[in-house]
């Protein structure tokens, strides 16, 4: 197997150190970690069901608006 030097900062050698798993290199952690990574293009045609993507999307809508309101509450009592 090939191999390549690579550089990396002092900090992102440490997070690669606590993520490894017992007798795991840090090829293995990193082949790990972009695995878990998803091309978005996989998920197309998962809605097929547009009534169930559009109710979803509905919901998505008004959590939103739910939580714009209570941030301008916050808002607002601080500025009182």
């Amino acid at each position: 197997m090939a191999s390549k030097n690579i550089s990396i900062t002092e900090e992102i050698y440490v997070k690669l150190k606590r993520l490894m798993r017992p007798n795991e290199s840090f090829s293995g952690v990193l082949e790990r970690i972009l695995e878990k990574r998803k091309n978005v293009f996989e998920f197309m045609g998962i809605w097929e069901d547009w009534d169930a993507f559009d109710s979803f999307e509905e919901g998505i809508k008004k959590a939103r608006k739910h939580d714009k309101k209570k941030s301008n509450l916050i808002i607002e009592s601080w500025t009182d």
